[in-house]
């Protein structure tokens, strides 16, 4: 990045919106860049994102193909992380179970971010009657522990990768509500919200366009820090045998196939085990320092 680049950055007296959010943007970046732990979580999700996703494209064995022949064989030249109970590759069952159990994460958590920061929005903002029953709603969901809420739901539905989805999607979105719904209620009543009713714009024009970013700090680090928690129910419904469904590996299923192996064959459960101990981990840890860096008090003292 270029000096005078860098200088328009990290102006003190920006000369325009733009300028003020890129620098803000900026800044964020630097505190989170400063610190080593969240660049390495950072990394270790980009790398294992990238290699999911081009899991098609790095010539890897067949994940379903099994080799009775080879059962539990240790790490090798042919297989690099051994083969598991039925000779299959683990390190093809690795990565392709990595398909399934970080891009069914996402997809919850695209769900569910924007789903709750609408609901605790509009919740928070219009208040009465419409406000108390959507508090009530989540406060049924929030009532139960997500895992027993997941597993009921998936029950109800089906096993499976739209189980999966649903039931934790259902468990999830009441956080993210309460929380917009908490940052709402601190600024509806702040004058320039009242300025801008005087413009004459309407109740949703003001949620969408200046409650809504305002409260996306505060659901950003909320999606960080549970994107562990989401991948644990995906594993832990796949461990179960209420997610994904075979042949499709997922980290969570694999371990529940392997679990008798550990004092034997270690590997066979261990690799899936501690991938999924390493994202939530990562997650975590990115979602900290994510908290920190959107402090607004922070951003004040740059």
């Amino acid at each position: 990045m270029s000096r005078h680049y860098q200088a328009w950055l990290l102006a003190a007296h920006p000369r325009s919106r733009r300028q003020a959010a890129w620098g803000r943007r900026y800044r964020i970046w630097l505190q989170f860049q400063s610190d080593r732990a969240a660049m390495v979580a950072l990394a270790a999700i980009a790398v294992l994102i990238a290699v999911c996703a081009g899991a098609p494209l790095l010539g890897l064995q067949d994940p379903a193909v099994q080799v009775l022949t080879m059962r539990v064989a240790p790490p090798s030249g042919d297989h690099w992380l051994g083969t598991d109970e039925l000779g299959r590759d683990m390190l093809a069952r690795l990565v392709y179970g990595g398909r399934a159990t970080l891009g069914l994460t996402t997809t919850i958590l695209l769900l569910v971010a924007p789903t709750g920061l609408l609901i605790g929005a509009f919740a928070g903002f219009t208040g009465g009657v419409i406000d108390q029953v959507l508090m009530r709603v989540t406060d049924v969901f929030l009532a139960f522990p997500r895992l027993v809420l997941a597993l009921a739901f998936v029950a109800a539905l089906k096993p499976g990768i739209g189980g999966a989805i649903g039931a934790t999607a259902l468990t999830s979105w009441p956080l993210y509500a309460r929380l917009a719904r908490a940052e709402t209620l601190k600024i509806r009543h702040s004058d320039f919200i009242a300025a801008i009713r005087l413009t004459g714009a309407g109740s949703v024009r003001i949620v969408l366009h200046h409650i809504v970013p305002l409260c996306l700090p505060s659901i950003i680090v909320r999606a960080a820090l549970d994107g562990g928690g989401v991948m644990l129910t995906i594993a832990t419904l796949g461990f179960l045998g209420m997610g994904v469904q075979p042949p499709v590996p997922e980290w969570g299923a694999m371990i529940a196939t392997s679990r008798d192996l550990i004092l034997q064959q270690w590997w066979v459960p261990v690799f899936p085990g501690s991938l999924v101990f390493l994202t939530v981990l990562s997650f975590t840890v990115i979602g900290d320092v994510l908290r920190d860096a959107l402090d607004p008090k922070w951003a004040g003292r740059c």
